[in-house]
């Protein structure tokens, strides 16, 4: 009887700790991608309200992939200080001034992969994916445990951001 009962304790507590590891990931996945999702919005945000920075016009505002844990949110001003932003780049380059440099808020999630810019025009925040404005261009910014192979058989999510300015996301288990 006593044989039984630590077998099923210790059944019981492995299933408890992997049932717990499993759930901590999918809620540091869904944090990073609520934070990153949130500062995609701010960028479009920023690009309607046609907002100044450090005193300039602002021609839009972006984020822009950096390493597999952080990602930068831009400014693109008017380097021709004719008010117009005519022939300024609608993606990050060198001219492209960085507002913030954000780091995944949890160490054991990784952005897989690099995404393409993802930019807001002023003051209308037209959406360009990789200096592209065509409609259903998207990128997919894919977040997954650190360390993990793919997504076919081990837990992402994945968010879609397209021209039209529609946001998904997505959970593989």
């Amino acid at each position: 009887m006593i044989v039984v009962i630590a077998i099923m304790t210790s059944l019981s507590a492995a299933l408890f700790f992997n049932f717990r590891a499993s759930s901590t990931n999918q809620t540091a996945r869904n944090q990073a991608s609520s934070v990153i999702i949130s500062d995609i919005r701010r960028a479009q945000t920023l690009a309607l309200a046609g907002s100044r920075y450090s005193g300039q016009l602002t021609c839009g505002y972006g984020v822009h992939y950096v390493s597999a844990n952080s990602y930068s949110l831009f400014v693109i001003t008017d380097s021709n200080a004719d008010n117009t932003c005519t022939g300024e780049l609608t993606g990050y380059t060198s001219g492209a001034s960085i507002m913030e440099t954000r780091t995944l808020p949890t160490s054991s999630i990784v952005i897989r992969q690099a995404f393409d810019d993802i930019y807001f025009l002023s003051p209308f925040a037209k959406a360009y994916i990789g200096q592209s404005a065509v409609s259903n261009v998207s990128t997919q910014i894919i977040l997954q445990p650190e360390g993990q192979v793919d997504c076919v058989s081990n837990p992402c999510s994945t968010i879609s951001v397209y021209t039209s300015g529609r946001i998904d996301t997505s959970n593989t288990y």
